[in-house]
């Protein structure tokens, strides 16, 4: 071989090869241990042109404004095709995106007849989206189905994120944080307002096939025709919802409830809800219809205006199961209900009311472990543990919770109903050193 012919092979391979490492977004491969950083709105973006990447590892690297993509021009992340098609073949998002606990801004969305619509639209078998807030969300879903502010539809895992702004529509399956929800979600929570024509959830639209959704919450207000809820609008086919609250107002006319709309072959286990309810029919504070399904070491307090088919805890049940769940029944205005035990809000404010029906509170066991709830008697009704020593809402003890004990232990002035912005570990009206062993207790734990 001459020099030229060599020399040209050396040009081409070197060529090939500078393509082959031509970098995509603002640097890393895509592996676990080197992921795509994004850390532009242009980078956020072209996730959704690189459907060979949807299986890559991703880092947000600070905070991200999407205010210039309006309509439908941002490129939405994950798809979901016909239900005839292998789900294993779908081009759905089967990577890692790590918020790394940043924001992105100002995710909008406006169209007619389309499905599955998110910042992700499909989050697949073994995807994960985690440590992401998503605020100032608009979306305008005309006939749209499983419409979510974060994830269309959820099939992995979606863990320590949450949602605020928005969404209005005409479809089906419409939530805070996802449409339709089969994956798991866990530490999750949502503030966005919701209106749709049906299946309208504060977190989730529709929860189904197996599904879990754990420690998470929904604040938002919530309207639909049907099926409306403050957290889950439609349960189904084993879904479960543990350790979860709502306190958004969902009004409908039919299958409206606190916690649950529609709850069908599926279990809600330590939840509560604050939402106040109005509908026609079919409406309870914590769950509009039970059928053939369990909840258990529940309980409600928000009002509940109906006409017809209503109660304190639930509005109507078949073949079901209630067990240790309660309702106020002065807050609700409702002395009835098929199901549940109707207290008054002294009662509802007393520890004794519970753990006389074996809830965990804390001190309850010996290390605590276990403990699910706690109260400040007299004055609040039963919270979670968490609540109590995550300061800043965030799912997680940190240094951000610490701060928050230190400026109250140095202050000595926190005897209020709130417990000190929940520093107030004991209920003693100041921060000691006991307060400091819980939260590092919870911290070394995981919380």
């Amino acid at each position: 071989m001459n020099n030229k012919a060599t020399f040209l092979i050396c040009i081409a391979v070197i060529g090939f090869s500078a393509c082959a490492m031509a970098e995509y977004y603002s640097g890393g491969t895509g592996e676990p241990n080197d992921p795509f950083i994004i850390a532009t709105p242009e980078d956020l973006n072209d996730i959704g042109n690189h459907i060979e990447h949807w299986d890559k590892h991703f880092v947000l690297a600070n905070d991200v404004n999407l205010a210039q993509y309006t309509g439908t021009q941002f490129k939405i992340i994950g798809t979901w095709l016909d239900w005839w098609h292998d789900p294993n073949s779908m081009p759905t998002f089967r990577g890692v995106f790590d918020g790394n606990n940043h924001k992105v801004w100002n995710f909008t969305w406006d169209s007619y007849y389309e499905n599955y619509i998110g910042l992700f639209g499909c989050v697949g078998n073994g995807g994960k989206v985690k440590n992401l807030g998503l605020e100032n969300v608009y979306i305008n879903a005309v006939n749209c189905y499983y419409v979510g502010s974060l994830v269309g539809k959820n099939v992995g895992t979606i863990s320590n994120c949450y949602t605020t702004g928005n969404i209005d529509g005409t479809g089906y399956w419409i939530g805070g944080l996802v449409g339709l929800n089969i994956g798991l979600i866990n530490k999750c929570y949502s503030t966005s307002n919701l209106h749709s024509a049906y299946g309208t959830g504060g977190l989730v639209g529709l929860h189904s096939d197996n599904g879990v959704i754990t420690w998470c919450h929904a604040t938002g207000n919530s309207s639909s025709n049907g099926a409306c809820s403050g957290l889950v609008s439609w349960t189904e086919s084993g879904a479960v919802i543990t350790n979860c609250y709502s306190t958004g107002d969902a009004t409908g006319n039919d299958f409206v409830g606190g916690i649950v709309g529609y709850h069908e072959d599926s279990n809600v286990i330590n939840c509560y809800s604050h939402s106040n309810i109005i509908a026609d029919s079919y409406t309870g504070g914590l769950v509009g219809y039970n059928l053939r399904s369990t909840i258990t070491n529940c309980y409600s307090t928000g009002k509940v205006t109906a006409n017809y088919v209503f109660g304190g805890l639930v509005g109507n049940r078949h073949n079901d199961i209630i067990q240790a769940s309660f309702w106020d029944k002065q807050t609700s205005s409702v002395w009835y209900s098929p199901g549940g035990v109707g207290k008054t809000t002294v009662e509802m404010q007393n520890k004794s009311t519970f753990t006389d029906e074996s809830w965990d509170f804390i001190a309850e066991t010996e290390n605590g472990t276990e403990d699910i709830w706690t109260i400040n008697e007299n004055v609040d009704y039963p919270r979670f543990v968490w609540q109590l020593v995550d300061c800043d809402g965030s799912f997680s003890v940190d240094f951000t919770d610490y701060a928050a004990l230190t400026n109250f232990w140095l202050d000595q002035n926190c005897a209020d109903s709130n417990n000190c912005d929940g520093t107030d570990f004991d209920f003693s009206g100041n921060i000691n050193s006991i307060d400091l062993s819980a939260i590092t207790q919870h911290w070394l734990r995981g919380l």
